[in-house]
């Protein structure tokens, strides 16, 4: 039997192959009895408050010290959590669900070192701000992790409704996005105030066993914990505010009278469901929470016997698909202020559903009616059998005796603990017998995604309520966060503490918060949804990425375009019409963009108005037709648009590049400039062209801002996006694009550019006799150089960018003249190669120096900053040169992210990618980026001189 008085955790066997395999295994909570004296256990209190108990064994041949701190997960508010758990963690202690612990078994002539060691969790915690920061960076990263993994999925959700008075009292309670809202300063005023109030003599314990005299222990208890008195101070205002534990209160008397009241916390029946549960398995977990702890300690040993009749009832039901004994398992679980007797079992193939299951499952807990009171007495018997045991050795009864008092805090732990055996001999077998027939327990039953979406309505009809790790945790639902916004004080400290350091930790923000914001799913139809949402945004962007772009048509260069276009122009006029009709209140834009690989088509809207654009969007889509007329004015815009960009030097320069990397591809085709686009074309094209776009395969979705629920909006979306359907003649195949051969030698070219002499007068206003146009030789024509690069899905991108924006912005720097400008443009999937694009050269020369001066100089610093690096310089802040260099990246990949439009395309241009949020990802790279890192970079990707340049024949 497994004794374990600590809170039970809910926890995974987990077997990755094509499926995982769910098997939560509780832990059973032997309640013990020792058979020595009640005088064994000495107990002495000291002045500045200390309890210290005493086990003298002069049989052992060591000594065992252990202290605990009532500052534990049970100690937590919604506000602190997470910072009892860091707290402990810095000094040096283990948490626990009622204590904070530290222990150390030494010699008896070691015996000071002990007290030395175990009294240092007592010590206040010192640590500079830049250690701060690492530190709560870090405890973020792990927070998040923990709340998006499907374990901590499951026990935040199961935590949270089987404890909702304050489901933050576990290891699992901490909200992502209210922990990682905390400045450092903030964090060090609330860890000082944790400090204060709970690592103090009065609110510790001393545990002695082994070797040890009651002598020599007082001596050593004074000595090393005396001196702590003075940090005793008691519960003064500032700490008060700082934890806003009086307000937490309030807070959790309200939750339970509406608890009581039976309006909120009532429901018991929940499906939890992830795409990484197996889909062959269903896993049942049921838990009662009114048995009392000797109740549920006595139910738990007489069920959970494999030759238990209750066992065997179970088995003989062959649809639950029970694969043995072994696979059923019944626990007790306590912590403080909480019994639950906990079943758990494995469901299999059967031709029932989970639901179905569930209900013969759940039927067989109530039919038992075998209890008797010999039963009862066994498990007694049993019990105290296995406490014999333990009571052999002082520390495993010392071990026994810390979990209890984390129990029965404030009580006299050994007196109540010496009267189990008679209090579990005396548990009424008929009682307990009715409560299980007549008690309501909470059944959780975790399913994959596949069977979730199969038996939705039968989850529905049987009073299911789905949970998800979008919704599982407390603080995603909507109640707590209703109640957080009338309860919730803000953080209180001194102004005077805070330091530069929040601004060191905007990165962490953006990176935490934006991850924690986001979801994805797939509607029936397979087509990809991901959502961003912004809390309390009042507009909506809907994204469609729709694949091939122009490379659909490559022999008709443009035609993508012009049907991309055509699709935009219908859902205008539609806005447009329900604008007019009053359908529509708020503003709405509608863009389109078409390039190599994928078109995108995006529109914005009021989030109270989402649905109804919604409902227009897929019907346009899907319904609407392209006319004649339509289609001609499109036509003729795009290829007035493509004469311009065709007569652009940069982009002539870049036709050059493309076919010096790419010889003999069919990608050139989009890279004629000297000819039109779109090519000659008639409506019979067009028409014939529509559908093919018009495939469910094709598409992706992507929605920011102010979204609704993720069930409401899934709903939506399948409403009207779900009708799409798939045909083999018109499914993706994919738009694989040849990679660019860069070469071996380097080349340096030049061609003749075409100039165009434009004027922004009108026709109608420029009268009989325009401007004459001097004809000239001399052009300020732009330099390309172009650089292979990493993978565009690998993480190596964000630092390659990164020194690309450093290299350009060096480079005009070096150049001197405020009319040239060297523009960085990074690769992606159409152009997997990176360019830098100086303007305005007067000398093609200046623009060879500079780079070459750039890079050499970037190279130095970089290589002296790594040298540089010692332990000393990494508790200083990030060296000025890595802070510049990440400042410069952030302004240009991600000046863009201001609205819900702006990061919408952020997030289509990862997910062609393979990574919705790989512009997170490269942030997060970029900010933890060391001198070493760009180096390997640097050396790798950027050579003294680019491989590949194209000058004009006009310049110098």
């Amino acid at each position: 039997m497994l004794e374990n008085w600590t809170d039970w955790r809910f926890t995974l066997i987990i077997i990755r192959m094509r499926k995982i395999f769910l098997l939560c295994a509780a832990f059973l909570i032997s309640a013990c009895v020792w058979s020595a004296t009640r005088n064994s256990v000495r107990t002495f209190t000291f002045e500045n408050g200390l309890t210290m108990f005493l086990l003298e064994d002069n049989s052992c041949a060591t000594v065992t010290a252990d202290v605990c701190v009532d500052a534990g997960f049970s100690r937590q508010t919604e506000r602190t959590a997470g910072f009892f758990e860091l707290y402990a963690a810095l000094a040096g202690g283990e948490i626990g669900s009622d204590y904070v612990r530290v222990q150390k078994t030494v010699a008896p002539l070691e015996s000071e070192e002990a007290f030395q060691f175990v009294s240092s969790l007592l010590k206040p915690i010192s640590v500079s701000d830049a250690q701060l920061r690492r530190i709560l960076e870090d405890a973020k990263r792990r927070v998040s992790s923990q709340a998006a993994d499907v374990t901590g999925f499951l026990n935040a959700a199961i935590d949270a409704k089987v404890f909702p008075a304050a489901p933050w009292k576990s290891s699992s309670g901490t909200s992502p996005a209210f922990f990682s809202s905390y400045t450092v300063a903030e964090a060090r005023a609330m860890l000082d105030a944790i400090s204060k109030k709970y690592y103090v003599p009065s609110n510790t314990c001393l545990f002695l066993s082994g070797n040890i005299s009651a002598q020599t222990a007082q001596v050593l208890a004074e000595k090393y914990f005396g001196r702590a008195a003075e940090r005793s101070v008691g519960m003064d205002e500032k700490i008060e505010k700082t934890l806003g534990e009086g307000q937490s209160e309030l807070l959790e008397k309200e939750i339970a009278e509406r608890i009581s009241s039976k309006s909120f916390g009532t429901e018991r029946r929940f499906v939890l469901y992830d795409g990484e549960f197996s889909s062959d398995m269903t896993q049942i977990v049921v838990q009662y929470t009114d048995f009392s702890m000797n109740e549920a300690d006595v139910l738990s040993v007489i069920l959970d016997q494999n030759y238990a009749p209750y066992k065997q009832e179970v088995l003989k039901e062959s649809q639950l698909g029970i694969r043995g004994a072994e696979y059923i398992n019944v626990a007790s679980a306590q912590k403080r202020g909480s019994s639950r007797l906990i079943f758990q079992s494995l469901f299999e193939g059967s031709k029932l559903n989970p639901v179905e299951q569930a209900d013969i499952f759940i039927k067989k807990i109530r039919d038992i009616s075998f209890l008797t009171e010999r039963d009862i007495s066994y498990a007694a018997e049993k019990i105290g059998a296995d406490f014999e045991k333990t009571s052999d050795s002082s520390r495993s009864f010392m071990e026994l005796l810390i979990q209890w008092h984390a129990l029965k805090k404030n009580d006299f732990p050994d007196q109540s603990l010496f009267a189990r055996v008679p209090e579990l001999a005396a548990v009424d077998a008929s009682f307990v017998q009715k409560r299980l027939s007549g008690s309501e327990p909470f059944v959780f039953l975790l399913v994959s995604s596949k069977n979730y979406l199969k038996y939705e309505k039968r989850f529905k009809d049987a009073s299911f309520i789905p949970l998800t790790r979008k919704n599982g945790a407390w603080y995603t639902q909507t109640e707590y966060k209703e109640l957080l916004k009338k309860n919730r004080v803000s953080a209180v400290y001194d102004i005077n503490e805070i330091s530069d350091e929040d601004i060191q930790l905007a990165s962490s923000r953006f990176v935490f918060e934006g991850r924690n914001a986001f979801s994805s799913f797939s509607l029936s139809n397979g087509i990809p949804v991901t959502v961003k949402s912004v809390p309390n945004a009042k507009t909506v962007t809907l994204a469609l990425t729709i694949s091939g772009g122009d490379m659909l048509f490559s022999k008709t260069p443009g035609l993508t375009s012009v049907l991309t276009d055509c699709l935009a122009v219908n859902v205008r006029n539609e806005l447009d019409i329900m604008a007019m009709e009053n359908a529509l209140s708020g503003s709405y834009n509608v863009t389109a963009k078409t390039n190599a690989t994928s078109s995108f088509l995006t529109v914005s809207c009021s989030a109270r108005e989402m649905n109804q654009v919604l409902k227009m969007l897929a019907g346009v889509l899907i319904y609407s037709d392209i006319s004649p007329a339509l289609a001609d004015g499109v036509t003729y815009d795009e290829r007035t648009q493509w004469r311009i960009k065709a007569g652009s030097a940069n982009f002539q320069l870049l036709c050059e590049a493309m076919r010096e990397l790419y010889k003999g591809s069919e990608y050139l085709s989009l890279f004629k400039e000297n000819e039109d686009k779109p090519v000659t074309m008639n409506f019979v094209d067009i028409a014939e062209a529509y559908p093919i776009i018009l495939d469910a395969s094709r598409y992706s979705i992507v929605v920011t801002g102010g979204v609704p629920s993720q069930d409401a909006l899934k709903t939506a979306l399948e409403e009207n996006f779900g009708t799409l359907g798939t045909h083999s003649v018109t499914a993706d195949g994919g738009i694989a694009l040849d990679a660019p051969v860069f070469p071996e030698d380097g080349a340096a070219k030049k061609i003749q550019l075409k100039h165009l002499f434009l004027t922004d007068v009108p026709a109608d206003k420029a009268g009989p006799m325009p401007a004459v146009l001097v004809p000239t030789t001399r052009f300020l024509d732009p330099v390309l150089y172009c650089f292979s690069s990493p993978d565009v899905s690998s993480k190596k991108t964000g630092l390659f960018n990164a020194l690309l924006f450093e290299i350009a912005g060096r480079m005009e720097e070096k150049i001197k003249d405020e009319n040239t400008k060297v523009n960085a443009i990074e690769s992606d999937v159409d152009y997997a190669f990176a360019r830098l694009v100086t303007t305005n050269v007067l000398k093609t020369a200046t623009v060879d120096n500079a780079y070459k001066a750039a890079v050499k100089e970037l190279r130095a610093e970089l290589s002296n900053l790594a040298s540089e690096a010692d332990d000393v310089a990494k508790d200083k802040e990030k060296p000025r040169l890595l802070s510049e260099i990440e400042s410069r990246w952030v302004m240009h990949a991600l000046s863009e992210t201001n609205t819900s439009e702006e990061i919408a395309a952020l997030i289509q241009a990862g997910a062609a990618r393979g990574n919705a949020q790989l512009y997170i990802d490269e942030y997060e790279s970029v900010d933890r980026a060391g001198a070493g890192d760009y180096i390997k970079i640097l050396d790798e990707w950027f050579p003294s001189f680019p491989v590949l340049r194209i000058y004009s024949l006009d310049s110098k």
